[in-house]
């Protein structure tokens, strides 16, 4: 079986920002214990841009686009790092993989992200998508 789980920004970080490493810690623990029962897991993130307003240490998230794609640029190697982490500490491998709404309207676009995402599940990885907020224009 393939398991997809979806965990938003308001879980992952505290009012500041921060990452709750306690939360990731909890997520990736029942995660992998689902691997070790025989299932496939793709997990889906949020977190970049408030990591980011942490990262800088900024007093509150700003609003402006370009702002917002920054802090995700600066927030999304800090969410990884947490991740990888985490997994690691189970003996499992994660791959980033950061999309566009653009992947889900292209359909070659659509062919390559489900194939990228086929093959890492073959290798035993664990996907961890994100929307790459640093480029995306929605």
């Amino acid at each position: 079986m393939r398991v997809v789980v979806k965990i938003g920004s308001s879980s992952l970080t505290d009012e500041s920002g921060h990452l709750r490493l306690e939360v990731i810690d909890a997520v990736v623990g029942q995660l992998s214990a689902v691997r070790g029962l025989g299932h496939e897991v793709i997990l889906v993130t949020s977190g970049a841009v408030a990591s980011g307003v942490a990262g800088l240490g900024l007093a509150s998230r700003p609003a402006d686009v370009l702002s917002l794609q920054a802090l995700s640029a600066v927030g999304q190697p800090r969410l990884m790092a947490a991740y990888g982490a985490a997994f690691a500490s189970h003996a499992v491998v994660t791959a980033q993989v950061l999309l566009v709404p653009h992947d889900f309207v292209d359909r070659q676009q659509y062919l390559h992200a489900r194939a990228t995402l086929g093959r890492l599940l073959e290798y035993g990885c664990v996907p961890v998508i994100n929307e790459n907020d640093a480029i995306a224009n929605n």
